[in-house]
């Protein structure tokens, strides 16, 4: 076909064949790249809706199914009205009563010893003796901690009454031991002797050295 043509023809055909045969393995490339990116795009497609309708190709297929989703919606349904039914009974359940007089309650402020001895023996105004606290009274939120400090004072009292001093006796012993009057500056001597390897026990608490007529007593 090329016969009798001339040089530039021939040169012009050759340079043609040799663009077309440099260009075909760009194109190849771009055609592999696109059909890459296409099938990245699926599978990700595809782990997507698995993700979503469930583990497998199959289970995501199943999940469609009109009667599994009827099956399904039932089972929320149920669900929810099963949590919504929890709710009411929990809001309408009442708070267990808790087993604590309405009378057992302490002084919020006792001066003396001798009104502390009064609050453990007959109780202040309309207040229930202290000595007459169940575990549930003494132990309840408003009074634990002020009952645990004002114990202190109460078992050294019937310690000193139990070793034959009467109540009048006992407190002013109580005070020249600890010289002071003061309820809350006893409170803390005790606590004191209570950390002191020195003091032995009587009864449940360590006391002051010249405070032991009993040992053998126990509260």
């Amino acid at each position: 076909m090329l016969r009798g043509a001339n040089s530039a023809a021939l040169l012009a055909c050759t340079q043609r064949m040799e663009e077309s045969h440099n260009q075909r393995p760009h194109a190849m490339r771009a055609e592999q790249l696109a059909c890459r990116q296409w099938s990245k795009q699926q599978f990700d497609l595809s782990i997507a809706n698995q993700q979503c309708f469930g583990g497998t190709t199959p289970q995501a297929f199943g999940t469609q199914n009109p009667q599994q989703q009827q099956r399904r919606r039932r089972y929320t349904g149920a669900h929810q009205q099963q949590q919504l039914e929890q709710t009411v009974n929990t809001r309408a359940t009442p708070e267990p009563a808790r087993n604590v007089d309405r009378n057992a309650v302490l002084h919020p402020r006792t001066q003396t010893l001798a009104d502390m001895w009064e609050e453990f023996q007959f109780g202040i105004g309309d207040s229930k003796p202290a000595k007459s606290f169940s575990p549930a009274e003494k132990n309840d939120s408003e009074h634990k901690q002020m009952c645990h400090r004002r114990s202190k004072i109460w078992k050294l009292q019937c310690h000193l009454i139990n070793a034959g001093h009467s109540i009048h006796e006992a407190n002013a012993r109580t005070s020249e031991v600890h010289n002071s009057t003061k309820t809350a500056s006893i409170i803390m001597q005790i606590t004191r002797d209570q950390k002191n390897q020195s003091c032995n026990f009587v009864g449940s608490q360590r006391i002051h050295p010249r405070l032991h007529v009993n040992p053998n007593w126990r509260v």
